[in-house]
């Protein structure tokens, strides 16, 4: 049985990354070591590099090193004794199952845990484990790319699991899994959706009853499907580009690029004429946008990092959901100017069975956070591409 305590991934005095553990008091926080497994120079290579740590039952599952390049998948219960890798795993890559760059994206559903993982074939698929080396296994996935589906942005949503993944085609589509052995699928036929690169469906976020996303359309090619908000005043002419969509007060907050090309505080209740603006270049005082990220709700407002009004430091900001009651946190004592902040440790993971707590932060901080059902994703990388939409609405 887990202790009530958390996990989370920190760097000793020689600056090695380890599995720490903390109660919440000095005396009680320290790094999980020896671990008989773990390497000299630890489970990440740095970091950026996240464990993903994801809470299963009596035990937390990360992605962790064996060696200087290769990643397996371990299991904890908070002890440096039942810290383990699970070895053997049928259909595994030789080289492990994960790689440095790309996230497991641990999610849980159905008493399970579903995953992306490297095979035998050097593939990255659709995988799903109960915890044991014995019961992990590769799902098949039909009408896949020939180089793996390569699963990610997984959300749990009514009787089944929505994930961004590659087509035969080479597209970044809509799928869905039931954690079958053969359960999983392609939704197809989405009208709109750009011909060359696909849908490629991003922060998915369930909210009453709908499932909101970043999505990439198809200008011209009609409406599409899920009741794509399109003519949203304010927005970029390109795309409002939506990232760190997040749940609060009955609506969704979350970073869009605006019609001067700056990205800035939005919300939306799903609608057209429920989305609007919270900060402008008026508002915020810098002419390039609050650019902000890595919201949390806390006590009743929304905590975000963004920039100040020279467009210099990255600060903290609180929100009650309203354009007066947006501003920055200041002034903070013993804080450097040129400093970014990133909110604490990175990977934090509540052991705390029967009430773990979500705790989400995004871009811009490489950052995996787990929560009950399921884990953080690298969402490190700023959109590369501004000619998204935002849709919403029901998938069927």
């Amino acid at each position: 049985m887990l202790p009530n305590l958390v996990l989370f991934q920190g760097m000793d005095a020689t600056g090695t990354n380890h599995l720490w553990e903390t109660d919440g008091t000095a005396s009680g926080t320290f790094a999980l070591t020896p671990i008989s497994g773990e390497p000299g120079y630890g489970f990440a290579p740095d970091p950026g590099a996240s464990l993903d740590l994801m809470v299963f039952n009596d035990q937390v599952l990360f992605n962790g090193r064996y060696s200087i390049t290769n990643y397996g998948l371990w299991t904890t219960d908070g002890a440096t004794t039942g810290t383990k890798q699970l070895t053997g795993i049928a259909g595994a890559n030789s080289a492990g199952i994960f790689t440095a760059n790309v996230s497991p994206d641990f999610t849980l559903y159905n008493g399970v845990v579903l995953f992306s993982g490297f095979d035998t074939a050097g593939d990255y698929g659709l995988w799903t484990t109960n915890g044991t080396a014995a019961g992990t296994s590769e799902i098949t996935v039909n009408g896949a790319a020939s180089t793996g589906v390569n699963p990610s942005d997984m959300t749990v949503f009514n009787a089944s699991v929505l994930f961004n993944g590659f087509d035969s085609a080479g597209n970044q589509g809509l799928w869905t899994t039931t954690g079958a052995a053969s359960g999983a699928a392609e939704i197809t036929g989405i009208i709109g959706v750009r011909t060359t690169g696909g849908l490629d469906p991003t922060d998915m976020t369930v909210f009453n009853g709908d499932i909101l996303f970043n999505g990439a359309d198809c200008p011209g090619c009609g409406k599409q499907m899920g009741r794509e908000l399109t003519g949203v005043t304010g927005a970029s002419a390109s795309g409002i580009a939506p990232s760190d969509l997040t749940v609060f007060d009955g609506k969704v907050l979350f970073s869009g690029l605006d019609s001067t090309g700056h990205f800035q505080l939005w919300e939306t209740d799903g609608t057209v004429a429920g989305t609007q603006e919270l900060t402008t270049t008026t508002t915020t005082a810098f002419h390039q946008g609050v650019a902000p990220s890595g919201m949390e709700v806390y006590d009743g407002r929304v905590l975000f990092s963004g920039l100040d009004a020279n467009g210099v430091v990255t600060s903290l900001w609180t929100t009650d959901g309203t354009t007066a009651g947006t501003h920055e946190v200041t002034p903070i004592a013993d804080t450097q100017r040129h400093r970014q902040w990133s909110g604490g440790p990175q990977s934090w993971t509540w052991l705390e069975r029967g009430g773990n707590r979500r705790l989400r932060r995004r871009r811009p901080f490489r950052h995996l956070v787990a929560e009950r059902g399921r884990s953080g994703r690298d969402l490190g990388n700023e959109r590369d591409e501004r000619n998204r939409q935002w849709s919403g609405g029901p998938l069927s």
